[in-house]
Parts: C-alpha cells; sequence; structure tokens
C-alpha cells in the first residue's frame, strides 16, 4: 500500500463547506460519512456558470463557475483488489481538495490502499495532521 499526501496550505475550520461528487457508493460515501462526521456542511451542486465582459470593438467574454462552498472535493477512485487484514475494497485514488475563495489547491492525496485507510489519511490531512510525503 502506499500513499502521496501534498498539502500546500492548511484547511479553514471555520468555513467547513464544501461541493462533493453525488453518490455514496464506495469511497465517495465513506468520504462523505467522515465529512459529515467531522461537522461539514455538503453541496452536491456549485453555483451558476457565469458570463462576464465587455461587449465593443474588442468584445472579451469569460465563462466561469461559482460555488456556495468553501472547498470542492474531486475524488478519483476504483477498486482493484480486497485487502486481506479486513476485507475491505483496495483502491486505487486520486483526491483533491479545491479552496474556491483562492482558486488553488488546498490537499492532494492519491495512491493504492485499503479504503479504511484512505479515510484516515483523508481524515488526517483536512484537520491538518497528516503529513506531506
Amino acid at each position: 500500500m502506499s500513499y502521496n499526501l501534498h498539502t500546500y496550505g492548511a484547511v479553514d475550520q471555520n468555513e467547513k463547506s464544501v461541493t462533493v461528487p453525488p453518490g455514496s457508493s464506495g469511497l465517495t460515501g465513506k468520504i462523505k460519512e467522515a465529512l459529515s462526521k467531522s461537522g461539514w456542511k455538503m453541496a452536491v451542486r456549485g453555483g451558476p456558470r457565469v458570463t462576464e465582459g465587455r461587449l465593443g470593438d474588442n468584445t472579451r467574454l469569460e465563462q466561469y463557475d461559482t460555488f456556495h462552498t468553501r472547498y470542492e472535493l474531486i475524488l478519483k477512485w476504483h477498486q482493484y483488489d480486497t485487502c486481506i487484514s479486513n476485507f475491505s475494497p483496495a483502491l486505487f485514488y486520486d483526491i483533491t481538495l479545491i479552496d474556491n475563495k483562492t482558486n488553488s489547491e488546498v490537499i492532494s492525496l492519491d495512491g493504492r490502499g485499503c479504503e479504511y485507510v484512505v479515510v484516515e489519511k483523508f481524515t488526517e490531512a483536512m484537520n491538518g495532521t497528516g503529513q506531506s510525503q
């Protein structure tokens, strides 16, 4: 089992709101359960897509997504086996937490491992107790 944790900033524990992917199966459900237990407010969709700009000789329009939460969670995973130690799913995973206020990546966690260990490492990173590798 292996994991790569990179922290690029601290998670603001005073603004515990995050946009999460829909669904509740596998790692997605376990991560959302851990967030809920830690007091995080979750939303499944971001805010409206906005188009702004200037009209005139040199028209310039820009589009961007908006969010009603401080953070956005991007989560990719798939099961490749079963962990023998406790029969939990063995996963390849890639988790990214983005700060919507600063548009910066705060946490990146990827690797392969038992589902319960992935949730544990993610929770530690969110609480600022995980160690970057």
